[in-house]
């Protein structure tokens, strides 16, 4: 229980598409579901930030032990999670700390404008072009990730919120 069973025909990995996850038992979906919402949840209290629980900077999803991360202080975070029973991994970019009186929530406020293409608030100037290039530091991660464990297959999820 608590592990999602590997495709008809396949000894390990994702499948070529999650949609072909809703054509097989709810349970299967289900579990898959609550382990990506537990990882995401993991994304924003196990990191720095805000929301930041200093108790679970190690926690992690039952059936799934913990990988590379990147978790700076402020700019863009990750957490990625393996499967203890496979070749699967997870990587979750967290979303926005909308705690705007911290660093943290200004440093992401100003990288969702970055990305948006539009006009930074005036306490941006205080963050790196480099820290606030939330995309290339996620593509770096990955590419770190798929390096550092090639045996694993990545899923990437995330939790977006328009700030």
């Amino acid at each position: 229980f608590g592990f999602w069973p590997p495709v008809c025909g396949e000894s390990s990995g994702w499948p070529p598409s999650l949609k072909d996850t809703f054509d097989g038992p709810f349970a299967t979906l289900h579990i898959l579901i609550s382990q990506l919402a537990n990882m995401t949840g993991l994304s924003y209290t196990a990191t720095w930030g805000s929301y930041h629980n200093a108790a679970l900077d190690n926690a992690t999803v039952s059936g799934w032990v913990r990988g590379p991360q990147v978790n700076p202080h402020v700019g863009m975070r990750a957490l990625s999670f393996v499967e203890v029973a496979g070749q699967r991994g997870v990587i979750v970019f967290r979303g926005t700390d909308l705690n705007i009186s911290g660093a943290s929530g200004m440093a992401d406020v100003c990288a969702s404008a970055v990305l948006r293409g539009t006009q930074l608030p005036s306490y941006c100037r205080r963050f790196s072009n480099r820290t606030l290039d939330y995309l290339a530091r996620a593509l770096d991660f990955a590419e770190y990730a798929a390096r550092e464990q090639p045996s694993v297959q990545w899923l990437y999820t995330a939790d977006v919120c328009a700030s």
